[in-house]
């Protein structure tokens, strides 16, 4: 059966999330349990598990919707885990919980669903004759020509599909180098049959060798007859790499047998034969077969065809082993078949590395020629600025004529030589200087020369170095008479700092000047005009020196600075003395350099928001003053923009300052724009001013409503507050039918959840929102511009937009279910979480004090409920209920108690509480005592499976706890849970016994603990007879010194020992029971001994002792008794040290004893204490 989401209409779902029931937290968790095909929900439970493991609560599903609900008692750590039949695939499996009461999700009230994902199938691939095949064979399930899903197989050739939905499939498996001899199956999947029966099989696996050292051995073999007395099975030759496969071999134990005879030679090939094993996978031989061991010869060329070298050095694989001699020629002894790499060197030339497989049947190697020859050269410095260095390495070019694309750049050594290394041919080389040396000037000359290779090394490349002379010239405009003063310079920009100055000489008219600068290294360069009283299309000329002269730079004035300093950015006009045309003109906040074209007196007025001091400045070219222009008051607009027209539009100026009067403006007059009017408006301020702008119209709504304003000093125009949005209201009006008044109707924006406007229906079932007073007060006008939602509401009813208007609602009212919880006395039963589920809907809710839920508002279908309260069961523990259009189910539930709770609390000695303690109950079991015999019974006390009982809680802020689900007639022990070690070492007492459950809760169950001081406390009881108790002591050894013990107790009179505590330090001890009993005269087992380890709180023993007296058939001399004083006279003599520390232990365990006894003494007057309580 599929699960869907919530009913899509207003049902009322009183879901529960966190409550307060019976003084007790009760949070509930619930989901679905959702699948796409239709399965057995009550085949699914949902388990709810502490962080220690334990189960807390099993439910199953509901059986229509897969619905489940947990109640939770506690706060605290927990896992939802959903419990499927074997083979059914979940997604999620399970979800973790911090159950807070705030941030999780059931406390929330967020669902918890678990997805069925479908069937898990599962199968073998096996080796042909075994019972397992191998790993990560690929296998692919199929359903016709789609493939579904690919897997690989596990260790035993297992494979599995998960999450595969019930059908008929297709499973194939293969391998690049396996052979099958069944490779595919098919299962008709279904729940409850997810196992293939039909295995698939494996006949055979690659059996993969190699030969090496044999790459020249002739290939034309015979058929190979017996081996070594061997008749070979199958055989392969070796390809030319020397491999050999068997591509397929059936698992099995197998001989492989290197084999190669020929009429000229016999090879001998190690090892003679390999043991191979074929079993489920691929076999590789290891290691390689190997033809064991010829002189040979060669020739080292200056070019092809060339004459030979001598003295160049021959390395085989690295290693030098000869040299050639006067014709080039060498010689290699006692090698073996196989690859080499030959090398070759030899001053100034250069060789490729010569790879070449040696056999016998290489008449002789091939010729090594020379592929490469030194092309070297010199860079001479000879005249350098002081901080460039002489001495030092420099780049250099090469680059075949033609090619630039392969060009190489070297190093020089720090005195200039350099060397290539090249191949026969022309090359163009360069000398190129670096950063450095370009930075203070330095180049080469010549820029490249062309060199010829032939089949020899070339030498004597040389590059030298050079300078220049820069010059231009200043022109000036009428009027101007400072050109005595300029000055010129030019500045290096690639070495900082470095400067050529040069003062322009006038000539002809005094309104051209010149300058020259010689001696420039080459490089980057600025010339620049120091004049900053005028104005200059260039104050600054960039050009590069190369290796020419720099001629034809030129500065050219082009007006007159005008400087100003304004306290606003503004636009203005200029015009000079007696012209009428006037020029636009930019002024920046701040100081300002304007060029004016001409000398002479100017006029310049400011064309802005702002109103200045004055409204209109002058200024003379001659001036060397600056102009300074500051606003005091400031125009600040607005506008209103609508699609409709109104004559009434006001605006008011509310000033924040109540010494100021508010402005009033308007009515405004409209203006075209577009389709749209605007209506403008401006007013004037002050820096500093705060104002509200507020619109208004009987007609128009705004948006916004208002707009604060604050005017800062350092506005820029224009001044604008923005722009009001204005349109008319809209009206909006609906009904019910049939008519149903006091029907809640809320409005929404479009998409949103918040309520804007809330009214009724009146008596004919109509309900209006505008700025009309009819039914409702006066709302709006509504803006216009926006879509609106529209909701109805009323207790028994459900409301659905009319097609035709979704602003009018037709009326039905729905069915309903009414359930009534008592008790067995007929009390009502407040607190019971019923859990309510059918198609498309549930609810989580509980009784309240009358014991009574209703749902409303349920659409026509069938409903499952089940009532859940801890410690109750309930008659009818869930049921089907079906649902018509407007009819009432009546239920009647009766709860039965079934538990009980235990309720204590957990204090320190101090009495504090001991807050967030984990506290467990489960079914204890009793200790059985014998006069005769001593040893342990276990026995589970009570009915209805006692012993599978087990239940825990954590301590509140007060230290109390509370566990739930005690069953009558059941014996439990309360203690404190062993996670809590790390802060409590143990409790007074370890546990508290509750001897057996009545039909009524368990109160006062008060533990103390005692904090952890980071030791281990160790005690221990001896089961044996009273008469051997004082011959027994309890003795501590380290486990790495068995020699001597830690400590020693004797027991005296007491079963119980104790030792001081140990630090808990993560050592291991011994812990050994001895007696000083006769063995001669008492048969019994000499040592009883038990480990542990330190690292708890603290640890108890059990140890048991009999002994019994050995039968003596002679019967002892009167002189034989007369001796024993005199032995034990010397005994204690010669063992007094011995002796001294034995009586000691004896005195010691009588106090023991003492204080053991006192100790248990109080132990009993408390419990009798307790149960008089």
């Amino acid at each position: 059966m599929k699960t869907t989401g919530v009913y899509p209409f207003s049902l009322i779902l009183l879901t529960l999330c966190y409550v307060s029931c019976q003084n007790d937290v009760l949070i509930g968790c619930g989901g679905f349990v959702k699948s796409d095909i239709d399965i057995d929900y009550t085949q699914v439970k949902v388990q709810l598990i502490t962080k220690y493991g334990s189960v807390k609560d099993e439910i199953a599903c509901a059986p229509t919707s897969g619905y489940f609900m947990i109640p939770i008692y506690d706060k605290g750590e927990f896992t939802l885990k959903v419990s499927p039949p074997q083979n059914w695939d979940f997604d999620p499996t399970e979800i973790k919980l911090n159950i807070d009461g705030k941030t999780d999700p059931c406390s929330n009230n967020r669902d918890i669903n678990f997805t069925f994902k479908g069937i898990t199938i599962t199968g073998r691939i096996l080796s042909e004759g075994l019972m397992d095949g191998p790993a990560g064979v690929a296998v692919t399930l199929s359903q016709g020509d789609t493939v579904v899903q690919t897997t690989k197989s596990t260790d035993g050739g297992r494979y599995v599909f998960h999450q595969v939905k019930p059908g008929h499939y297709e499973i194939k498996t293969s391998h690049d180098k396996w052979t099958f001899s069944k490779s595919q199956t098919t299962i008709d999947a279904k729940i409850g049959s997810t196992s293939v029966t039909e295995d698939m099989i494996i006949s055979g696996y690659d059996v993969q060798g190699k030969v090496t050292e044999c790459d020249s051995i002739e290939k034309n073999l015979a058929t190979p007859g017996q081996i070594n007395g061997l008749s070979p099975l199958c055989y392969r030759i070796s390809d030319q790499q020397g491999l050999v496969n068997f591509p397929s071999l059936p698992p099995g134990q197998y001989i492989l047998v290197p084999y190669y005879r020929s009429e000229e030679i016999v090879f001998d090939v190690v090892p003679a034969q390999v043991p191979v094993t074929v079993a489920s996978s691929s076999v590789k031989i290891q290691p390689n077969f190997q033809v064991h061991g010829f002189t040979i010869g060669g020739r080292v060329l200056a070019y092809r065809e060339g004459k030979g070298i001598v003295d160049a050095s021959i390395q085989i694989n690295g290693k030098p082993v000869t040299s050639t001699g006067k014709d080039g020629k060498y010689l290699l002894v006692n090698v073996t078949s196989g690859t080499y790499t030959i090398t070759v060197s030899k001053p100034y030339y250069f060789f490729e590395p010569f790879v070449t497989k040696i056999t016998p049947s290489t008449p002789a190697l091939e010729d090594i020629v020379a592929t490469r020859y030194n092309l070297c050269g010199l860079i001479e410095i000879t005249d350098l600025p002081n901080e460039v260095m002489k001495s030092k390495k420099r780049k250099v070019n090469m680059s075949p004529v033609g090619s630039k694309s392969t060009e190489v750049t070297i190093l020089s050594n720090e005195n200039g030589s350099f060397c290539f290394q090249v191949s026969p041919g022309e090359y163009i080389v360069k000398a190129v200087p670096d950063d450095d040396d370009k930075s203070k000037g330095v180049m080469f000359t010549p820029p490249s020369k062309q060199v010829t290779v032939k089949d020899e090394p070339v030498f004597g490349v040389k590059f030298g170095q050079f300078k220049t002379t820069v010059s231009g010239k200043v022109k000036f405009l009428e009027g101007f008479h400072g050109n005595k003063d300029t000055t010129i310079y030019l500045r290096d920009t690639e070495r900082s700092g470095h400067v050529h100055q040069a003062v322009a000489k006038l000539t002809g008219d005094n309104l051209v000047a010149q300058f020259i600068f010689e001696d420039v290294l080459p490089g980057k360069y600025n010339a620049a005009v120091t004049r900053k009283d005028v104005c200059w299309k260039s104050e600054e000329l960039p050009f590069t020196v190369l290796d020419n002269d720099i001629d034809g730079i030129q500065f050219e004035q082009n007006g007159f600075v005008l400087s100003a300093v304004t306290s606003h950015s503004f636009y203005a006009y200029y015009s000079s003395e007696g012209d009428k045309e006037k020029t636009e003109c930019k002024f920046n906040k701040g100081l300002n350099r304007m060029c004016l074209p001409n000398a002479g007196r100017y006029e310049i007025s400011p064309a802005s928001c702002y109103i200045f001091q004055q409204n209109e400045y002058s200024y003379d070219t001659t001036s060397t003053s600056t102009l300074s222009m500051t606003a005091v008051d400031y125009r600040v607009i607005g506008s209103v923009i609508s699609f409709a027209d109104a004559k009434d539009i006001m605006i008011k100026i509310k000033f924040t300052n109540k010494e100021k009067e508010d402005i009033v403006l308007g009515p405004l007059e409209a203006r075209p724009l577009g389709q749209l009017l605007k209506f403008d408006f401006q007013f004037i301020l002050r820096p500093g001013d705060s104002v509200s702008v507020l619109p208004s119209s009987e007609t128009l709504l705004f948006d916004p409503s208002k707009i604060d304003f604050t005017l800062n000093e350092d506005k820029e125009c224009p001044i604008s507050i923005g722009a009001f949005d204005a349109s008319k209201g809209e009206i909006i009006v609906g009904k019910i039918e049939p008519v149903v008044n006091d029907v809640e109707i809320r409005l929404h924006e479009a998409g949103s959840d918040v309520v804007l406007l809330t009214t009724t229906t009146n008596q004919q079932g109509e309900y209006r929102y505008s700025n009309s007073k009819h039914f409702c007060p006066r709302f709006g006008p509504l803006a216009g511009n926006k879509n609106y939602d529209v909701t109805a509401s009323k207790p028994g009813y459900v409301f659905t937009p009319t097609l035709d208007n979704k602003r009018d609602f037709k009326a039905s009212k729905q069915g309903e279910i009414v359930i009534k919880v008592a008790s067995e006395d007929g009390q009502p039963m407040s607190g019971v979480l019923f859990s309510l589920s059918g198609q498309n809907f549930r609810s989580n809710n509980i009784t309240s004090e009358t014991g009574e839920i209703q749902y409303l508002n349920l659409p026509s279908a069938q409903y499952y409920f089940r009532p859940l309260l801890k410690e109750y069961s309930f008659e009818p523990a869930m049921q089907l209920i079906s649902v018509d259009e407007g009819m009432t189910v009546n239920v009647e539930v009766k709860g039965y108690r079934v538990a009980y709770s235990c309720y204590g609390k957990l204090s320190s000695l101090n009495g504090e509480p001991e807050v967030d303690v984990v506290v467990r109950l489960a079914a204890t079991f009793q200790l059985m005592e014998s006069k005769r015999y001593y040893f342990v019974m276990q026995k589970a006390i009570g009915i209805n499976n006692c012993e599978n009982s087990r239940e825990e809680a954590t301590t509140t802020i007060n230290g109390t706890f509370r566990i739930r689900g005690l069953k009558p007639n059941c014996s439990y022990s309360v203690q404190v849970a062993e996670e809590n070690s790390d802060i409590i070492s143990r409790s007074i007492p370890d546990k508290r016994v509750i001897e057996k459950v009545e039909d009524q809760d368990i109160t006062d169950v008060n533990i103390i603990t005692i904090r952890s001081s980071g030791q281990m406390e160790i005690s221990g009881t001896v089961f044996t007879e009273d008469k051997y108790l004082h011959t027994i002591k309890a003795l501590l050894y380290n486990e790495n010194n068995m020699d001597s013990p830690v400590q020693s107790v004797a027991l005296g009179d007491n079963h119980y020992f104790h030792f001081k505590p140990l630090p808990r330090d993560g050592k291991s001890y011994i812990l050994r029971i001895q007696s000083m009993l006769s063995l001669v005269t008492y048969s019994y087992k000499t040592l009883e001994t038990d480990s542990f380890t330190a690292t708890q709180h603290r640890r108890h023993f059990h140890f048991n002792f009999s002994a019994a007296i050995r039968q003596i058939d002679p019967e002892p001399s009167q002189g034989s008794f007369l001796i024993i004083p005199f032995i034990l006279v010397i005994a204690i003599a010669f063992n007094f040290t011995k002796v001294s520390q034995y009586v000691k232990s004896l005195i010691e365990a009588y106090n023991s004893r003492q204080q053991s006894s006192t100790s248990e003494e109080n132990v009993k007057a408390k419990k009798k204490h307790g149960k008089h309580r």
